[in-house]
């Protein structure tokens, strides 16, 4: 075994700071790419929320339906559409877009949307009328796995741990 010369180990130690260096760069812009992609979904959310009134914000606290969800209102497209984010919001944790510490933000409210009033009545349609489709045709599929997940919400993360979940959130 030959043993090189200073200079030899010099070089070796400034690549492989040079190389940690690297990786973790490379692991902070990603986390920075994925944040800000979650913000989108921030946005979506309070846009969403910003669109119903006071009261119809109580009413979902306490587990009613508002009022104003009569057929083809606006409250009604409202409460659609923040059923639908939930639902992209867990595909997007899924594919891997979502990091683990925002998805240890979101998963309890999403997990809370899947089995609390009114929010999983509507995932049955708001008459049933979804109930009457075969389960691969019936849209949230992810709320739905939420609502029967084992362990409530913290069990509850459609994204399969993998090794390179470090390096990308």
């Amino acid at each position: 075994m030959q043993v090189g010369t200073l200079a030899e180990w010099v070089t070796v130690g400034i690549a492989l700071v040079a190389a940690v260096g690297l990786v973790l760069q490379l692991r902070q812009t990603n986390l920075l790419r994925k944040h800000e992609f979650e913000d989108i979904y921030v946005q979506r959310y309070w846009q969403i929320m910003d669109g119903l009134t006071a009261e119809e914000r109580v009413d979902l606290l306490h587990g009613r339906l508002p009022s104003g969800a009569a057929p083809h209102s606006e409250t009604r497209r409202r409460l659609w559409a923040y059923l639908e984010l939930c639902e992209d919001e867990a595909d997007q944790r899924q594919a891997g877009l979502i990091t683990t510490a925002t998805w240890d933000q979101w998963k309890g409210g999403i997990h809370h949307v899947a089995t609390r009033p009114p929010f999983n009545a509507i995932l049955a349609g708001f008459d049933g009328e979804l109930a009457l489709l075969d389960d691969d045709a019936r849209p949230f599929a992810q709320l739905r796995r939420a609502a029967t997940s084992d362990g409530g919400p913290e069990a509850f993360d459609p994204r399969k741990k993998k090794w390179k979940d470090w390096f990308t959130g």
